[in-house]
């Protein structure tokens, strides 16, 4: 009778650590699930940020033309025509 109980018992005992290591991979897979939608995130940002300075850097570069030909165009029609 004792050795059925204590049977009993270690089966609690396998169940229990069975379901306490499930339960930590659960939690481990839910904390690699956050990190790797906070990476995406972090990717998407730097993305978006990236893609701002180029659009930037073009809109300065064609201003920077533009202000060219006008100039350019301004001194072949006036030459006393000063850049400021």
């Amino acid at each position: 009778m004792k050795n059925e109980i204590d049977q009993i018992q270690i089966q609690k005992l396998d169940i229990t650590r069975h379901y306490k290591h499930e339960r930590d991979q659960v939690s481990r897979l839910a904390a690699l699930s956050d990190l790797t939608q906070q990476v995406q995130n972090l990717e998407s940002s730097e993305t978006r940020e990236c893609d701002m300075e180029a659009t930037q850097e073009l809109q300065l570069e064609k201003l920077h033309s533009t202000h060219q030909q006008v100039d350019s165009k301004g001194s072949e029609e006036d030459p006393v025509h000063w850049n400021v």
